[in-house]
């Protein structure tokens, strides 16, 4: 097997890149607001990225391979040296909720990093893609601490980390993206140390699934928050475990994915979600 051509991922329906606000390039930057303002977010150009080679694999339009290689051309221009001769992309802002400090590294970032410049090396050869591609998974045999993107679940086994908080924050839907991000790797190079790195997550995940399932919804992450996943997060995490499901032919995923997919046609847990989202919002409004 090779890396796939298109990705894993439908972006339809789940990302809109139509709510950006693009460079004279044609880079995506995300508006946080009159605090931060308009951000290049690593995450945003990858996906932005891996959309239009996807694209240009489906329909063979120049123009769509131009913008995925635009962005991989981003990403080998704002990369920078992290820790272990890594290759990483920094974000500039703090992240409250996480109680994170700019400057960090995201294992999702890292992980569609590798993604998109894999495929863009598949339409456009380019030896830097390959390189940075290699350098920016060294952060998978690190940890948190030692400025890597690797944690801890509470029994132990490894998982992969989002956001770097303290304690660990587990975001379901970016850990995931960051393992895919693993398996292209292993995929195109057959390494064994990678290989060791996805099937460790892939276990973690099989170990800690049921953190996340409150019997009636999924959870984003297992941060104190406890906070709930969002009804696109949730179908997320819903098409998440029929890819794991794909890419491992363990039917321990699939059964995830159709309990979960369960949650969006019942009614109750529609309800109940709905109103634990409505205490979620009135908790912090008397935090703030």
């Amino acid at each position: 097997m090779t890396v796939p051509p298109t990705y894993y991922f439908p972006w339809e329906g789940i990302e809109d890149f139509s709510t950006y606000h693009y460079d004279s390039k044609g880079c995506p930057r995300v508006d946080y607001g009159k605090k931060l303002g308009l951000r290049y977010n690593p995450v945003t150009i990858a996906q932005y990225g891996l959309f239009n080679s996807d694209l240009f694999s489906a329909t063979g339009e120049k123009r769509y391979l131009n913008l995925a290689s635009t962005m991989a051309d981003w990403l080998l221009e704002n990369r920078r040296d992290g820790s272990h001769g890594a290759a990483v992309w920094y974000y500039d802002f703090d992240i409250e909720i996480y109680k994170i400090s700019a400057p960090w590294i995201s294992a999702m970032a890292q992980g569609e990093a590798i993604s998109l410049l894999l495929r863009a090396n598949l339409f456009s050869p380019n030896q830097d893609y390959l390189e940075i591609a290699q350098k920016a998974s060294r952060v998978f045999f690190h940890s948190v601490s030692d400025g890597g993107v690797c944690a801890s679940f509470p029994d132990g086994s490894i998982s992969l980390e989002e956001f770097p908080s303290d304690p660990p924050s587990h975001v379901l839907n970016g850990g995931i993206m960051a393992l895919l991000g693993v398996y292209d790797l292993f995929l195109h190079s057959r390494d064994s140390d990678i290989e060791q790195v996805f099937h460790q997550a892939i276990d973690g995940l099989r170990r800690n699934l049921q953190r996340y399932d409150t019997g009636f919804w999924t959870r984003y992450d297992l941060h104190a928050s406890r906070r709930l996943a969002s009804a696109m997060y949730h179908d997320m995490h819903v098409r998440l475990m029929k890819i794991l499901w794909q890419i491992t032919d363990d039917l321990f995923f699939m059964n995830y994915a159709r309990k979960w997919e369960s949650y969006l046609k019942q009614p109750v847990s529609r309800v109940r979600w709905l109103l634990a989202k409505l205490g979620e919002k009135t908790r912090h409004f008397f935090k703030s």
